[in-house]
């Protein structure tokens, strides 16, 4: 039971934080996002596509590691 309470106490802070972000954006005349849940749709389709033909022996982010040194 106190897993669950401990639980219900994060959301509510994620809640809360979320809240002040939108009240900050509101006030600084920041654009505020908005997902597309096709967009990420078709991100999650590329990935995969992307995933099936992998053809190299090292994972992508070792090679996006090691492109960046």
């Amino acid at each position: 039971m106190e897993e669950a309470t401990q639980l219900n106490a994060m959301k509510h802070r994620a809640r809360i934080a979320n809240d002040e972000e939108m009240l900050m954006k509101g006030m600084l005349n920041v654009q505020i996002e908005k997902k597309d849940p096709m967009a990420w749709a078709n991100v999650k389709k590329i990935g995969r596509l992307i995933s099936k033909k992998w053809k190299l022996k090292e994972p992508s982010w070792q090679l996006i590691s090691e492109s960046r040194r």
